[in-house]
């Protein structure tokens, strides 16, 4: 699931590096690629097509077709050779880290979707739990599972938590010359 963001006017690449920086954390460097015929303090942002996690495919799909790419891909992760043919075709590439980019969405985005699928999940399999236990009553049947039972489908709260962090298996070393 990707999104494309249209700017009304053009944006410093190096502003929009700040603000990518400042979301993160601001960590001592990201890969950042640019067309060789540019840098990335000359270059002006337009639009950015962002998808999360490995989401070049995404973000190239409309390439393949004819569509112009957005002026600036960011995503998590992208191949070297589909890198190069987005600087070739005029975008600049920002690129996180696979966690890093999907952390925010599965925090504000995913969490409540999967919240509500299990809702609807949690609320069908209680009705069906409290049916089964209710016959096994009338049918005499007693003791502590069935109030186990009885009290966990009782019980109409979901919960999802997502962590606000975890740790990507990619590091940035930065090495102090000699």
């Amino acid at each position: 699931m990707g999104r494309l963001v249209t700017f009304a006017t053009p944006q410093p690449l190096t502003s929009l590096i700040d603000r990518i920086g400042a979301a993160i954390g601001n960590p001592a460097g990201f890969p950042v690629a640019v067309p060789q015929s540019t840098t990335v303090d000359s270059m002006q942002i337009r639009t950015v097509g962002v998808c999360p996690g490995s989401g070049a495919s995404v973000l190239l799909k409309g390439s393949s077709n004819g569509t112009p790419l957005p002026d600036l891909l960011f995503t998590g992760e992208i191949s070297h050779h589909d890198a190069l043919a987005a600087i070739e075709r005029g975008s600049a590439v920002v690129a996180l880290f696979h966690s890093n980019t999907e952390r925010g969405y599965l925090h504000h985005v995913m969490r409540e979707k999967l919240a509500q699928a299990l809702r609807e999940e949690w609320d069908a399999a209680r009705k069906e739990g409290i049916a089964a236990l209710e016959e096994s009553a009338k049918a005499g049947a007693q003791g502590r599972l069935v109030d186990g039972l009885e009290e966990a489908f009782r019980d109409p709260e979901v919960s999802v938590d997502v962590s606000l962090r975890d740790r990507d298996p990619y590091g940035i070393v930065i090495r102090q010359g000699k």
